[in-house]
């Protein structure tokens, strides 16, 4: 398993920043991390549901307000040091 990597993206706000549009979605139902816009804001989120050994981590996000027709670069930094195994 991977301890560090790091997400990066970057993109332009529409016109419209008030309806959900997603725009990085990596992970399955079970763990995950997604970044999206919604009510004018962006949002950066992280879920692990399933105790794989490591935990259960319910949805947690961070947000700020955005502005339309605005560029942002978003960087998740993951580091998962602590991780020894799933048993």
């Amino acid at each position: 398993i991977s301890t560090k990597k790091s997400v990066t993206v970057s993109f332009t706000a529409s016109s419209n920043v008030t309806t959900r549009q997603v725009i990085f979605d990596l992970g399955s139902r079970n763990r995950g991390m997604n970044i999206y816009l919604l009510s004018g804001n962006l949002y950066c989120g992280y879920w692990v549901t399933t105790n794989g050994g490591d935990g259960v981590q319910n949805f947690v996000s961070m947000s700020t307000p955005v502005s339309a027709s605005s560029s942002y670069v978003v960087t998740f930094v993951y580091d998962y040091h602590n991780y020894t195994s799933a048993t």
